[in-house]
């Protein structure tokens, strides 16, 4: 169920011509599948290869590298309502920084 719901989140296409707010929706669902997964235990290495297997241009490739290697640097929470609210933030995070441009 984890890989599902992480590879769902990648295979979700972010095309370049595509409006602005598709974009930043798509990077917040990749950074909130990629904290699940993060949260429920799911092992980097495995993140990686699924993502490498669906991402061929170099800076969507970046991108989620990036939103990976954030996510794996944050620390496992104990509970659901923590769970939540981290990915929550975590997702709402780079949905901004999307719009800033910072992604």
């Amino acid at each position: 169920m984890k890989k599902l719901i992480l590879l769902t989140a990648l295979l979700l296409p972010l095309p370049i011509q595509a409006a602005r707010p598709d974009v930043c929706l798509n990077i917040k669902n990749v950074a909130s599948a990629t904290m699940q997964s993060r949260q429920a235990g799911m092992d980097a290495q495995d993140v990686v290869d699924i993502m490498g297997k669906q991402v061929t241009e170099d800076w969507l490739y970046r991108a989620h590298m990036h939103i990976i290697i954030d996510a794996y640097q944050t620390r496992v929470y104990e509970t659901d309502m923590y769970r939540k609210r981290i990915i929550r933030e975590f997702a709402n995070k780079y949905y901004i920084a999307c719009w800033k441009g910072t992604v």
